[in-house]
């Protein structure tokens, strides 16, 4: 049974580490795009060029905050797992093989 806690002690540290250098990465974003939208330059350069780094500048921006969410639904899902635990209830033997994230397709 004490193997059971130790891997929910390692998914939840892997998990805030992916989760605190995910909100960094979602700050860079964030920080890139508002250069870009508030460029003084940018009526100059509204080109096709332009609007595809927006564009793209934005995609990046969706997709590092649906990556936080889902750490975040997975850090909670630890917790509940660990509550249960410690009530005496039964949780996974394992962490589910899609919260690896060597694998970024799963």
């Amino acid at each position: 049974m004490e193997g059971d806690s130790d891997w929910l002690a390692a998914a939840e540290k892997r998990i805030r580490r992916d989760l605190e250098t995910s909100k960094k990465e979602l700050g860079l974003v964030r920080d890139a795009l508002g250069e870009l939208e508030h460029n003084p330059e940018r009526d100059m350069k509204a080109g096709r060029r332009w609007q595809d780094k927006i564009f793209f500048m934005r995609a990046c921006q969706e997709y590092s905050g649906s990556r936080n969410y889902m750490l975040e639904e997975r850090l909670r899902q630890v917790h509940f797992w660990r509550s249960n635990k410690q009530a005496g209830k039964r949780i996974p033997d394992k962490v589910p093989d899609e919260y690896d994230l060597s694998n970024p397709i799963s």
